[in-house]
């Protein structure tokens, strides 16, 4: 769960940013990976277009659930991942999500 996380790691933009640089910051949980300059712009892109495939609908509420997490107590941070958890019942993401996994296919989540 985002509420699980360590505060002492970054949450932001460049929690899941490739990063150019020395390796020191993904060993301290700064960053998630490293890649070489000359990858960087082509990393940043595949992660966009992974993240851009997913319902937005859940897509929000996870980042929101990430914020939340730095905000408040662990407690606070699971019962507000709880709550959303239980919001996305009924959404056409979870609906879409569910019968794809169900039928063993991959979703397709439509845009807005």
């Amino acid at each position: 769960p985002a509420a699980r996380g360590g505060q002492g790691q970054g949450h932001g933009p460049g929690a899941d940013r490739p990063h150019d640089g020395r390796r020191r910051g993904e060993r301290a949980g700064l960053v998630s990976r490293v890649v070489p300059a000359d990858k960087l712009v082509a990393e940043g892109l595949e992660a966009a277009m992974v993240i851009n495939a997913m319902g937005i609908a859940s897509v929000l509420a996870a980042k929101e659930c990430v914020n939340r997490a730095y905000e408040g107590t662990l407690a606070d941070g699971i019962h507000f991942e709880r709550r959303m958890f239980h919001a996305m019942f009924g959404t056409p993401d979870q609906i879409e999500g569910m019968d794809a996994f169900l039928n063993k296919r991959k979703a397709e989540f439509k845009r807005g």
